[in-house]
């Protein structure tokens, strides 16, 4: 027993809590200026779009605390504890300490996941060992690190948002709406806020995807197809 209670003291002597390390997306002022990590696995399917949906939630939530968005920084895979920074990680880094910027990811996992997580077998794995937060404080080059999601949330809460995420930023297809909730605008106030902001873009010859990306800036919450179809009805 007192080898037991040995070991256990020292695997908490071990333990490290991620909000410890990370902080919280209320931290972010208004006036602030932050910049974006958005980070899909290799087990997230059509991952291009995800990344695009990622970063304009970001941006959004960004936007409605009054801040804005810097520098944003893409990368398609895992990060793992105990292995090299990628060097867009890197890159990110650098830019972010330079300008005296945080950098803000949706969760902890985006920065760092386990080792021996697996999006099939070990779906549940989750980073804990203090060394691996210090690490990974000391890769970023003590930058301040900052998720939208609690820092220690779990890797069951963080499936859950990463789903309705999904399901929010894509919409219906077509760009149709699905029956208004409460509190939720409807397809009419959407399209009437900024069905003008694209024909004031095409009239200044930008395309399709030009106007969608720069929506994107704006804060808006629309999907490409709903714009193309904006766009080719003009």
């Amino acid at each position: 027993m007192k080898r037991l209670s040995a070991v256990r003291r020292r695997i908490e002597l071990q333990r490290g809590r991620a909000s410890d390390f990370i902080g919280r997306f209320e931290t972010n002022q208004p006036g602030e200026v932050v910049d974006l990590l958005v980070v899909v696995s290799n087990s997230e399917h059509n991952r291009d779009r995800t990344l695009r949906d990622s970063e304009a939630f970001l941006r959004r939530a960004v936007h409605q605390r009054g801040a804005a968005v810097g520098e944003v920084t893409h990368w398609k895979g895992g990060r793992y504890a105990g292995f090299k920074l990628p060097r867009p990680f890197r890159k990110a880094a650098w830019k972010a300490k330079a300008q005296g910027r945080k950098l803000l990811a949706e969760s902890t996992d985006r920065f760092l996941r386990d080792p021996y997580y697996h999006s099939n077998d070990a779906p549940d794995r989750q980073v804990w060992r203090r060394e691996d937060f210090e690490d990974l404080r000391d890769h970023f080059l003590d930058v301040p690190l900052v998720t939208y999601l609690d820092p220690d949330a779990s890797p069951k809460a963080v499936r859950s948002f990463q789903r309705k995420r999904g399901k929010e930023m894509k919409g219906n297809p077509g760009g149709r709406c699905s029956k208004r909730r409460r509190g939720h605008r409807n397809c009419k106030a959407i399209k009437e806020q900024w069905l003008p902001i694209v024909q004031g873009l095409k009239d200044q010859g930008l395309n399709a995807h030009q106007i969608y990306r720069d929506l994107q800036t704006r804060g808006a919450v629309i999907v490409y197809r709903t714009v193309l179809r904006w766009f080719q009805g003009m």
